[in-house]
């Protein structure tokens, strides 16, 4: 169902489980960055993230729009895997659901902190090139951008032996000078 985990399917599938069994299975896939409940979804519906449609949503269009948006200002971080492994960046999506704006795929997401929505965020991961890119953009991203930093380098740590190299890309508006 597009990665939707909802009520109807949580019965049929696990039919041989009792109520009580069926949420602690839920909950050990919160656990485990495998799910998220929707917050504020009265249904008690959960996302499965590794189970998300491949390709990117309509919606994803609002994100390039803020990106020619010269008013913001923009922070990013770009990792260079030695391997692309399972999980990534499906972990990281799930962990930090509190910040979705609900605009998710298999390879990435868009976040916002606060209520006020003043940064926006994109992750996304490219397999074929092994590279993972953090993007921030707003008024001020910088601390935005080290809370989702920290996340997905304690993603990263789950896969020891794995090489992240990490680079800040050169600023697209450089007034003119070499960057």
């Amino acid at each position: 169902s597009g990665g939707i985990l909802d009520q109807e399917t949580i019965s049929r599938q696990w039919h041989d489980l009792d109520k009580p069994m069926q949420e602690l299975f839920l909950e050990l896939m919160e656990q485990y960055d495998l799910a998220y409940k929707i917050p504020g979804d009265s249904t008690n519906r959960a996302i499965v993230v590794e189970q998300l449609h491949p390709d990117r949503p309509e919606s994803y269009n609002k994100w390039r729009k803020l990106l020619a948006r010269k008013n913001l200002k923009k922070v990013e971080i770009e990792y260079r895997l030695s391997s692309m492994q399972p999980g990534l960046p499906t972990w990281f999506i799930a962990r930090t659901h509190r910040f979705s704006l609900g605009i998710h795929w298999r390879r990435g997401a868009i976040f916002a902190d606060g209520k006020e929505k003043r940064n926006i965020a994109l992750i996304e991961a490219f397999d074929q090139d092994k590279i993972i890119r953090l993007t921030v953009i707003g008024n001020s991203p910088h601390n935005f951008m080290s809370i989702l930093k920290d996340g997905l380098e304690l993603t990263f740590a789950r896969y020891p032996g794995m090489k992240v190299l990490s680079f800040v890309p050169c600023p697209e508006n450089c007034d003119g000078e070499t960057c």
